[in-house]
């Protein structure tokens, strides 16, 4: 695992945004890992997002908190304006227990699993609507298994966009079996690549599920 933490020059928060990355390593049993302190001169160096910035395998688990794009602080919604020390154990224990965390997986019905960023998400749709099989890793960490995976990569609009599907063979079955559990779907559509709805998920999110009708790899001799 790679942790780096990207700060200007004098930046008041460098040592505290450490302190609580050391610590939260040393909560995990993650001594071995030692984060990497890179002084920024230039807003444009990859990743930076206001200082301190914390990339964990060159990913910012705090994409969403108020980054900036100015060689300026950046301020956490955690307490003193710092990230949440759950939250940032939470990312690094994701990172240490999920190392290959791109792209989709798919299981004998082709479905697509995505992994939850928080401790306490949603484990219920995946342990007990779509039954996927999981150990509990302590503190209700669950680790669900991935099936053979595939991993898309085509132009874009913008850069640094990721998505994550469910894929399944019979969108209508797909539909009316998440209906018998209670769990509500968008109307479906129709795209270039396949038959697409979205899970409405507990905690106010979506997740695209669709059958396609693009080639696989998986399907390949």
């Amino acid at each position: 695992m790679d942790v780096e933490l990207l700060v200007i020059p004098n930046c008041p928060h460098a040592e505290p945004v450490l302190r609580l990355a050391l610590d939260a390593l040393a909560e995990l049993g993650l001594d071995e890992v030692h984060p990497r302190v890179t002084v920024v001169g230039s807003a444009a160096v990859p990743g930076f997002a206001g200082s301190p910035t914390i990339l964990i395998d060159g990913t910012d688990p705090f994409a969403a908190s108020l980054p900036v794009s100015a060689l300026a602080c950046r301020v956490y919604p955690g307490p003193y304006g710092l990230p949440a020390p759950a939250e940032l154990q939470d990312a690094l224990r994701l990172a240490a227990a999920a190392p290959s965390r791109l792209g989709s997986a798919h299981d004998s019905g082709r479905s697509c699993h995505p992994l939850q960023h928080r401790r306490r998400g949603r484990p219920g749709l995946l342990r007990d609507v779509l039954e996927y099989p999981f150990v509990d890793a302590g503190h209700d960490w669950l680790i669900f298994a991935l099936p053979p995976a595939e991993l898309a990569v085509h132009p874009a609009e913008l850069n640094g966009r990721h998505e994550l599907f469910l894929m399944c063979d019979d969108l209508a079955a797909f539909i009316a079996s998440m209906a018998d559990r209670g769990v509500e779907c968008s109307a479906a559509r129709v795209e270039r690549w396949g038959s697409v709805t979205e899970l409405l998920l507990p905690g106010g999110g979506k997740l695209g599920v669709y059958t396609p009708i693009h080639p696989s790899p998986l399907d390949a001799d």
